[in-house]
């Protein structure tokens, strides 16, 4: 019986420990002129980000393309703004159909058509335009999210390291058949990073998780003895549960597991409640079950796994992220909230259409996917780094990427990630300052907050501080992604200084 969140709790654990060798979690500092540089543009949070596994890159196709205006431009200015917008939703659907034949082609003609790529085209219910009523045009900037290894994109743009680009042929109208070059430019999109909100979710003592598991077409085991794989995992770590050993049906009233934690300074708990969605807990007319509306209102992290299409879609619908609006959309919700979907899919759970997505700054979005089935090591993984205590109990935040590493662990295959909403939440470590940074130190405990790691190998250590964005650490300190083995990637970067050494 598989035991990968023991492994993973206990590993992390000791090497956190100040008992940990001599002088705990040393590691030293990477040579400051290699790797772990910042991007000349820090990520806009503006957008989705997408990112997969280290061998793959994130690459926005786009450019200034031009959509025809069919018929006679209304003369009223919203009806006219309406009847534009629609000509460029058209016209995206047919730029992005010629875009993905043009890579096709190109692999092909490279004997590459074996490489594997994804692209999502990103929906807007509004695209910044120019209409031109006399020309019948509509300028907008069209783009295309792409993700695949290095090589798809040399073989799109070969011999270009400065402002890499390609031209397709597109159609000029609806009704002829000229077409224009277009350019089209590439751009790498490094995934932006970010902590959860911790400090808020367990500003009432606990930080609440929920697990809903379903029996989706994509799942392999009954949900049923996922769960109960899942429940014997957290007992072996130190979870708590009244049963202790037959858990019987998980409901949304079922007790959770519980586990004594310091968050954020404040002796606390860690909660979390498995459940089995069940089709006979929805009506026809009803596709949220009682304990999803209990969970999307009142818990902190709420994780959906295999559930059915159509609860999947309900689920987007409710809180927001659809392209569609809905009467069924739901407004309470705790003061920060995770919402996370695990799923066996070729495509994105849904695609972010209203704005009020962006603008909830108590709510953030993850989407880990898989394209073929997976087992519950994603999970278990992923519950780990959600729950990651130190020797003290005292809570290890965890950022957005490092989350994605730890899940995808076990996975055995790309674990695709989906992120939203990422703008409001702390760059650096939410449980502590940097008053620590750079002080003398041989374990982690004397570094301040949980996640603020003791940097630099014998007896001469310094403190790091825990962040996810050179622009967030303070002047004259760069986040950097520290020296650690395989089994350690997860843990947070630290704000280490630019120059190398400590001023002492």
């Amino acid at each position: 019986m598989r035991r990968y969140l023991l492994s993973v709790s206990i590993l992390c654990l000791m090497l956190l420990a100040p008992a940990c060798g001599e002088h705990g979690l040393n590691v030293s500092f990477p040579d400051p002129t290699v790797g772990a540089l910042p991007l000349a543009e820090e990520p806009s949070f503006a957008h989705p980000d997408w990112l997969t596994t280290s061998r793959d890159v994130n690459v926005r196709i786009h450019g200034l393309a031009v959509a025809p205006l069919s018929g006679r431009p209304p003369a009223d200015r919203q009806a006219l703004r309406d009847h534009a917008q629609a000509a460029v939703h058209a016209h995206e659907r047919h730029m992005t159909q010629r875009v993905i034949e043009h890579i096709t082609r190109t692999l092909e003609e490279h004997g590459r058509g074996d490489l594997a790529w994804q692209s999502t085209r990103l929906m807007s219910a509004t695209t910044p335009m120019k209409i031109d009523t006399e020309a019948l045009r509509v300028r907008y900037e069209f783009a295309l999210h792409v993700r695949a290894t290095p090589e798809l994109f040399h073989l799109l743009a070969p011999h270009q390291r400065v402002d890499p680009k390609f031209e397709i042929e597109v159609a000029e109208s609806w009704w002829g058949d000229s077409e224009s070059s277009i350019t089209l430019r590439l751009t790498e999109d490094r995934a932006p990073d970010a902590f959860l909100p911790y400090p808020a979710m367990a500003k009432d003592g606990a930080i609440d998780i929920a697990v809903h598991v379903g029996d989706g077409s994509s799942a392999t085991d009954p949900a049923e003895a996922r769960i109960e794989e899942t429940g014997l995992s957290l007992l072996d770590t130190g979870w708590k549960h009244p049963s202790m050993a037959n858990f019987g049906p998980l409901e949304a009233d079922s007790a959770p597991f519980t586990r004594a934690a310091t968050l954020n300074g404040a002796d606390s708990e860690l909660r979390l409640t498995l459940i089995q969605e069940l089709a006979s807990d929805r009506g026809a007319a009803r596709r949220l079950s009682s304990g999803l509306l209990t969970s999307l209102t009142t818990r902190d992290i709420v994780i959906l796994r295999d559930l059915e299409p159509s609860v999947e879609a309900a689920v987007a619908r409710a809180v927001g992220l659809s392209t569609t609006s809905s009467a069924a959309a739901i407004e309470g919700r705790p003061e920060a909230q995770l919402i996370l979907v695990h799923r066996t899919s070729d495509t994105p759970w849904s695609h972010p259409g209203v704005d009020s997505v962006r603008a909830n700054a108590g709510r953030d979005f993850m989407e880990l996917r898989t394209t073929e089935p997976s087992t519950d090591a994603v999970l278990e993984g992923l519950l780990a780094g959600l729950t990651l205590t130190d020797s003290g109990d005292r809570h290890v935040p965890l950022s957005i990427n490092g989350l994605h590493n730890l899940a995808a662990k076990n996975a055995n295959q790309a674990l695709h990630l989906s992120v939203w909403g990422l703008d409001d939440n702390p760059l650096l470590n939410p449980y502590g300052s940097d008053a620590e940074l750079c002080g003398a130190c041989a374990s982690p405990g004397v570094c301040g907050a949980a996640g603020n790691l003791c940097v630099g190998g014998g007896g001469d250590g310094t403190c790091g501080l825990a962040c996810s964005s050179d622009a967030a650490c303070p002047t004259g300190y760069r986040c950097s992604t520290l020296d650690l083995e395989p089994s350690l990637d997860f843990l947070p970067r630290q704000c280490v200084p630019r120059s190398g050494t400590c001023a002492k």
